[in-house]
């Protein structure tokens, strides 16, 4: 995960590992709380993640989960005390290691952009890409990508983390 304070409407980008919040979202909780103290809530749009449970936990904190169409596309939302919340772009998961991290460094250094999905665009990632399969042909070719970088398995992305 890397911070930003100079992209509008974005603190930071995150690229999770997998779909699923109940994995994903407490270990970013735990993360996150550095800046926003014990996290309450994650809020996450419900058509880019898989279905969930209304609560998680980290480190013994409960939290909740709050799935909804509301927050910018390729994004999620961290709430901790005092309203305290940090929004962060989220790199797909399928997304191979040297795009991912091209992405994360976009938005950890100097310049604004528009927001998510421009950040997104600018790496040749359309908005909510699920897969390999959906990155146009022109990226895939342009970043080398493999047959195991289809899989959409983060053990096979090209890099690693």
């Amino acid at each position: 995960m890397k911070g930003n304070p100079t992209v509008p409407g974005l603190d930071g980008a995150w690229w999770p590992r997998s779909l699923r919040p109940e994995t994903e979202f407490p270990e970013l909780a735990l993360v996150v709380s550095s800046w926003v103290g014990p996290v309450c809530r994650v809020i996450y749009r419900t058509d880019e993640w898989n279905a969930a449970g209304r609560a998680a936990s980290s480190d013994g904190w409960p939290f909740d989960l709050e799935g909804s169409a509301a927050p910018q596309r390729n994004t999620v939302v961290v709430v901790g005390t005092h309203e305290r919340r940090r929004t962060l772009l989220v790199v797909p998961p399928a997304v191979p290691g040297r795009v991912a991290r091209a992405v994360l460094s976009a938005t950890a250094g100097p310049g604004a952009v528009a927001d998510a999905e421009h950040v997104l665009a600018c790496h040749g990632i359309r908005p909510a890409l699920h897969s390999v399969a959906d990155m146009p042909t022109s990226t895939q070719r342009t970043h080398g990508f493999d047959e195991l970088d289809r899989t959409g398995d983060p053990e096979a992305r090209q890099g690693g983390r």
